[in-house]
């Protein structure tokens, strides 16, 4: 008896402090009812901590994405970066219409959009949208 009322104690005493009342009436009531709450306390904890894995497990999937569309961004930028230049008609370095549509027609750069699943045809249909407010001038190779 000495080993299980120890027991019982480290339980009641070190993991369920907050409803010790409840389990030591629970225990003097009949050793079913205590079995039952014991159970139920159980399940309890290892739903919320099932929970919380969850949470983190979603936490690190999103942050590990985001990451992963960060260097994906970050090559596609380097790839244009080094591309420009050479596609630059007038080096005046700004991208003008139709230089944009050679971007889209550079073998390498077009598979880089490709990966990154940017719908290329997408872009050239929306060109006049992304030059609508330059005038003349083109894009700065920053934008």
């Amino acid at each position: 008896g000495g080993v299980l009322q120890s027991m019982n104690c480290l339980l009641i005493l070190g993991i369920f402090a907050d409803q010790a009342d409840a389990i030591n009436g629970m225990l003097r009531a009949s050793w079913l009812y205590y079995i039952i709450f014991m159970v139920y306390m159980f399940i309890g904890a290892i739903t919320v901590m099932n929970l919380l894995i969850g949470i983190l497990c979603e936490v690190v999937n999103v942050c590990s994405q985001v990451e992963r569309e960060q260097v994906a961004v970050d090559n596609l930028k380097d790839k244009l970066r080094a591309a420009l230049p050479e596609l630059d008609d007038n080096d005046d370095h700004q991208v003008s219409k139709a230089e944009f549509k050679a971007i889209l027609e550079h073998p390498q750069l077009v598979q880089t959009l490709h990966e990154l699943e940017i719908d290329v045809f997408a872009l050239i249909d929306t060109c006049d949208y992304i030059f609508r407010d330059c005038n003349d001038r083109g894009l700065n190779f920053s934008e």
